[in-house]
């Protein structure tokens, strides 16, 4: 298994004000402090990148998992049955609605098919989870915090501003690559 790892702080020096690939971007990245992990896995068939908020948020976390379709469809139904298999319909805090915009990203090109739900992992961690999918890929996109408060998070909201998807083949996914 071969495995890329990029990491930073998004607040560092020379950092990249966009970063992922042409389907699945993020603008702005310098706008709150966060650590930025990319990893990629040869063998999987998906990127992963993972979003860690730092001081005073610490706790709020966002994985994006890129999957290229047909090749990467059964790693991305294995996750998204994971997750069906913790769907719990908690509440959010008075005053805030779930539904299917509840975090989704600024824009979402050409991917057609998307769900929505909310997820407990244990007693306190909760999350929402998007998926979407088009013909070249399909991306699960996760909001996780040990609170309830999502939309009160300035790290979720300036992701969702930020965020866009699109339904683009991956150029090159694979260990020929290397």
């Amino acid at each position: 298994m071969r495995r890329d790892v990029t990491e930073f702080l998004t607040t560092g020096p020379a950092v990249p004000q966009r970063y992922g690939d042409a389907g699945c971007m993020l603008d702005a990245l310098g706008g709150v402090p966060m650590v930025l992990r990319h990893e990629h896995y040869w063998d999987e068939l998906q990127h992963r990148i993972h979003l860690f908020a730092r001081a005073p948020e610490m706790g709020a976390q966002i994985y994006i998992h890129a999957f290229p379709l047909p090749a990467g469809r059964p790693e991305y139904d294995k996750m998204l049955n994971f997750y069906l298999e913790q769907k719990k319909n908690f509440r959010l805090p008075a005053g805030q609605a779930f539904n299917e915009a509840t975090l989704a990203p600024a824009s979402s090109e050409g991917l057609g098919e998307h769900q929505v739900f909310r997820t407990k992992d244990g007693r306190y961690r909760h999350r929402i989870f998007h998926s979407f999918v088009g013909m070249n890929r399909a991306v699960a996109l996760v909001f996780s915090l040990d609170h309830k408060d999502f939309l009160d998070s300035p790290t979720f909201a300036h992701v969702c501003r930020n965020l866009s998807l699109a339904d683009l083949p991956f150029e090159s996914f694979g260990p020929e690559e290397a």
